[in-house]
């Protein structure tokens, strides 16, 4: 079990809803003319960008899986999750506490989420999640039962008086 700053509970086994990725990632392909396999001399390439939204704080694939460790032998750098995966229902499957650096940093909390809907197969069937405090306070991460901030809770009390006052709530309700 681990418990949030904010004073929220998570277990193994809990499920969590993907939020909206705080992230934005640009791919840029370049493309060149070609006639099947002949390539046309003094052809222009085509480039072309995508802009995709990805989570800061959950990535594919377990802390230390085989495709994390290979895609690190290659130079590259961790594959995000990106928004597609958002509104996905995933369950805990491993809660990780480990000081990044020496014993005198702060602990950080590394939650691995099980497969995905069905949806994911291979080295990436599961997604970690490299930050829980950050992801559940930018809500990459959202936990079922999770207990409301002060702000929050200020805000769905405004909210119900107007509700209220114009008579779309009544007292008892309130």
């Amino acid at each position: 079990m681990y418990i949030t700053a904010n004073g929220n509970k998570i277990h193994v086994g809990d499920t969590l809803t993907l939020g909206t990725p705080t992230s934005e990632e640009m791919n840029t392909r370049t493309y060149e003319s070609s006639y099947g396999e002949k390539k046309i001399r003094g052809a222009i390439g085509d480039s072309r960008s995508t802009s995709t939204k990805t989570y800061a704080y959950i990535r594919l694939g377990r802390p230390g899986g085989i495709g994390n460790i290979l895609m690190g032998a290659a130079g590259e750098t961790d594959l995000m999750a990106n928004e597609t995966f958002k509104r996905t229902v995933v369950l805990v499957t491993e809660i990780k506490a480990f000081h990044r650096g020496s014993s005198n940093k702060p602990l950080n909390v590394l939650l691995t989420l099980g497969e995905i809907n069905g949806r994911a197969f291979g080295m990436n069937k599961n997604l970690t999640v490299t930050d829980t405090e950050l992801a559940l306070e930018y809500k990459e991460i959202l936990l079922q039962h999770a207990r409301l901030t002060r702000d929050e809770a200020i805000a769905k009390l405004k909210e119900a008086k107007e509700l209220m006052e114009i008579e779309m709530m009544t007292r008892e309700e309130f």
